[in-house]
């Protein structure tokens, strides 16, 4: 009997160890559904960490030019100009070249944001604006939401942060039929 004792003792230690099948299963079907939970709202932190940084850029820009406006008299024309005011001043480092990503900018555009954004100035007369929008439409920077801000005669400054659905807009501030969130005309220049 000593010895059917000694066996069942050991049969029922070796159940003991380590996990069932089933326990496991349910331990990744807990995380997977956690997960599922966490992924999207994270996405979410992401792209708003991201167009805060594109904002901060937009808003120092806009800065920047209406102070050299008071100073000479007229808006910024160049990338030097519009950094003059900007305590960062202008860099390589603050703003690349399309090139550095393999790909190609029309006119003024720059990069910034360790290619993340992208950033340009308009002018049209009595008007400064920056706009800043997705790099790519493909890949991690495609649903970076756009910023825009203009300088003008009427205003001292406005910035737009576009929000989803809306939130991919790329070019100049005053253009007609540009829409904020809620559906309305968006008129940062007066």
């Amino acid at each position: 009997m000593l010895n059917s004792t000694t066996a069942t003792q050991k049969a029922s230690s070796r159940k003991e160890e380590g996990f069932s099948l089933l326990e496991l299963v349910v331990v990744v079907a807990v995380l997977g559904v956690l997960s599922s939970i966490a992924i999207p709202s994270f996405n979410d932190i992401i792209l708003t960490a991201r167009q805060s940084g594109a904002a901060s850029h937009v808003d120092a820009l806009l800065k920047s030019a209406s102070i050299y406006r008071i100073n000479t008299g007229g808006y910024p024309n160049n990338w030097n100009q519009i950094s003059r005011y900007y305590p960062g001043g202008f860099s390589d480092s603050s703003y690349e070249s399309c090139t550095t990503y393999g790909s190609d900018c029309n006119g003024t555009e720059r990069v910034i944001l360790q290619g993340q954004y992208l950033i340009n100035f308009f002018i049209d007369g009595n008007k400064f604006g920056i706009s800043s929008w997705r790099f790519n439409n493909a890949g991690g920077t495609s649903q970076n939401y756009s910023v825009m801000g203009c300088i003008s005669e009427n205003t001292s400054g406005r910035m737009y942060l576009f929000k989803p659905p809306g939130a991919y807009y790329q070019g100049k501030p005053w253009t007609s039929g540009v829409l904020d969130d809620q559906g309305n005309s968006l008129n940062l220049c007066g």
